[in-house]
């Protein structure tokens, strides 16, 4: 992203991540959790009077990482000034990084190679507050600082975290916030940041030196990474490379590009990781190559889900392999799981699973907090999350990358029907119909994929849900991306009512969404710009209510009156799509007009013959809702070529990002006793798979 893009990135992201940080923990504390070491070694005694003569005057960083280096407090890191230098790929610039001294480079911004970042603020911009001295508990405290400053300072150390974690394979990090003559510690993890007490390290610098002696001992695991990855052998990337560069000319010549110019789909050989993934059923290890995420989250909280096109290393073929931190709720089985039962259970549609493993030892951390007395409550508290990691057999392109719009609308069907089936026959319902959740195969056929918030449904009642079985509990939800959940759903937040209309509903905005967002380049600009607002209105209107929750949905609701609004009518689809594409759309909304219409208002509507009842009725199964698809797709007139714009190379109805949250496609789940949320606003140039239903919306100086 752009560095001029920043400071909008930043309140963004302050915005989206408020309920995100925890604390002010006390310091002592903070060490006695987080920061434990096998011995009581003290540091040099030197290195008290150093920092405490650090100069005021002339170029801090460069004072303070001398100050470091003549105390000996961090033998093991190299302290770097970094204000001046922007990361080559992601172009930020942290005032100061420390790198392992044994890392290759010179003094730049690398954040696939940080330890630790260090950003410096002026003390009256600090991110975060302390509690007043009057104040007994964090119940009716924040640990939040809300100037306009203090929040874009905090969108900005969130931004940086989120790059971190994204950047390297970690479960958790540490970073440290100078504030003039104060200083502030935090960790984060994909649960959320816990902030410590702001301490005065110029007048004793006693719990700085501290902090980084102990940061400079720790060990890999210690600071966060994840050491079960391990550097393959050279044979077996150049085997994976080759499978790489394969599939790259197969995928041009699919999408009729030049094969020479393929997009290459792995990086350096430094990039390359050894995955060793132990399978939770039949406990056989498997081995897998991948580069970088082709696909990864921006956000350093939820489930940060990180997608890899990887090398079998047994199957020498290339498959998906997947890491999300999934939430540990009652209710809610892992990914793995789910797949497991899905096959066994004979639902087609969805991908081939080759093992699953949720990784232990590692759980988030930040949730065990929430009732010590300075956490300040927030009204999403932390949930447990755990590492899991998901290998699948079939690789397929975005929803997004339709080659026409006869198979966007076949793949879409083909999702439903995987969808229709997983009840049908598994008792499953996926929780989540999304754009981003819905790829197309090699052969041009929907699957239905992401099912990590699928949840069992009881024998006869498809409206409740329990996966642990008749005789367990049984526990409600809401799930989903904002911009896909139902009108009805969205404009009641206190509902924890999910049915299958609902699901249906979404089925209908994921072909919308897709249709108008790659296709509507072509009108005039003039027209482009009232669809945009219409767009915006239908998939991301929210407003506050009077309890301090978030609802939405307004759009989604004009959008089902007996007459909608005109940009997004058939007639007015008409000017981009073809006359069958278009007709589907209309004939799919007139599924839901009846149940958010008045019955007098439809009485005078000739065209349409339901009522709310029979409306009802006719959603309690898909067949009608696939039907209807299956009956335009038999229609004459569709076009041939009207490929997707992303393909096209001029995609030109959003062009702004807007925000790493967006592009992070991160799903929530919201729990019945949760007051207050809400859901993502904006648009990015990225589909949204799993936008947070329940987070705040998303953002150098």
């Amino acid at each position: 992203m752009e560095i001029s893009k920043a400071p909008a990135e930043y309140a963004l992201l302050a915005e989206e991540t408020e309920n995100d940080f925890h604390g002010p923990m006390p310091i002592t504390e903070f060490f006695d959790a987080f920061m434990k070491t096998k011995d009581d070694k003290k540091p040099p005694k030197r290195a008290t009077q150093i920092f405490k003569n650090i100069p005021r005057v002339g170029k801090f960083e460069d004072h303070f990482k001398d100050a470091v280096e003549a105390s000996g407090i961090c033998q093991k890191l190299r302290f770097v000034n970094t204000t001046d230098d922007l990361d080559a790929d992601f172009k930020r610039k942290p005032d100061m990084v420390a790198y392992k001294r044994s890392m290759q480079g010179g003094d730049v911004t690398d954040f696939e190679l940080m330890e630790l970042c260090i950003e410096r603020k002026p003390e009256t911009k600090d991110p975060f507050q302390d509690l007043a001295p009057s104040a007994t508990s964090g119940d009716t405290n924040t640990v939040l600082h809300r100037s306009q400053e203090a929040t874009m300072n905090r969108g900005q150390i969130c931004s940086y975290a989120g790059l971190q974690l994204s950047a390297q394979n970690r479960f958790f990090l540490f970073t440290m916030v100078l504030l003039g003559d104060y200083v502030r510690f935090i960790r984060w993890d994909r649960a959320g940041a816990i902030v410590t007490e702001r301490v005065n390290w110029r007048r004793d610098p006693t719990h700085l030196i501290m902090f980084l002696w102990k940061f400079n001992r720790f060990n890999d695991v210690q600071r966060g990474r994840d050491t079960s990855l391990t550097k393959p052998m050279a044979r077996d990337i150049k085997r994976a490379k080759k499978a790489f560069d394969e599939r790259a000319r197969f995928l041009a010549r699919l999408l009729g590009e030049d094969e020479e110019t393929a997009q290459c789909l792995y990086s350096s050989d430094a990039t390359f990781h050894q995955f060793c993934i132990t399978d939770d059923d039949t406990h056989r290890k498997h081995y897998f190559i991948a580069s970088k995420p082709h696909w990864q989250s921006g956000s350093p909280f939820g489930r940060a889900t990180d997608g890899y096109i990887a090398y079998d290393i047994t199957r020498q073929k290339l498959v998906y392999l997947k890491n999300s931190w999934r939430y540990l709720e009652d209710g809610i089985e892992n990914e793995g799981a789910t797949y497991r039962h899905l096959e066994r259970s004979g639902v087609t549609g969805i991908p081939t699973m080759i093992c699953s493993q949720d990784i232990l030892g590692q759980d988030t951390r930040t949730h065990e907090y929430s009732s010590k007395e300075w956490f300040c409550k927030t009204t999403n508290p932390p949930r447990r999350h755990r590492l899991h990691r998901l290998v699948l057999g079939d690789i397929g392109r975005p929803l997004s990358q339709f080659r026409s719009s006869k198979e966007l609308a076949s793949a879409t069907c083909d999702g439903m029907k995987a969808h229709d089936l997983a009840i049908r026959l598994a008792r499953v319902r996926h929780g989540d119909l999304s754009a981003g959740n819905i790829l197309i195969s090699d052969s041009g056929k929907g699957i239905l994929i992401d099912w990590d918030l699928a949840m069992r449904l009881p024998s006869e009642d498809n409206q409740r849900v329990d996966t642990q079985g008749p005789q367990g509990p049984t526990t409600k939800w809401q799930t989903g991306t904002w911009q896909f959940i139902s009108a009805a759903r969205l404009m009641d937040p206190d509902s924890t009512r999910h049915e299958l209309r609902d699901e249906l509903e979404s089925g209908l905005h994921v072909l919308l969404y897709t249709s108008v967002r790659y296709r509507a380049s072509h009108l005039p600009k003039e027209q482009r710009e009232d669809l945009k607002k219409a767009f915006i209105e239908h998939f991301d209107s929210r407003s506050a209510t009077v309890q301090g929750r978030t609802s939405g949905g307004r759009g989604k609701y004009e959008f089902f009156q007996p007459i909608g609004p005109t940009a997004l009518s058939e007639l007015g689809l008409e000017k981009f799509l073809s006359t069958p594409h278009a007709s589907l759309i209309e004939a799919l909304r007139k599924l839901f007009v009846p149940l958010y219409s008045a019955p007098r208002v439809l009485q005078r509507m000739r065209d349409m013959d339901q009522s709310r009842d029979s409306a009802l009725e006719i959603l309690k199964t898909s067949d009608r809702f696939i039907a209807i698809i299956e009956q335009h797709l038999e229609m004459d007139g569709w076009m041939e070529n009207d490929v997707s714009d992303e393909l096209r190379g001029c995609d030109q109805f959003f062009t702004e990002a807007r925000g790493l949250i967006f592009a992070a496609r991160r799903s929530s789940l919201l729990r019945a006793n949760i007051k207050r949320g809400s859901g993502s606003a904006g648009m990015d140039n990225a589909t949204p798979a799993s936008l947070p239903f329940m987070a705040e919306s998303n953002g150098e100086d």
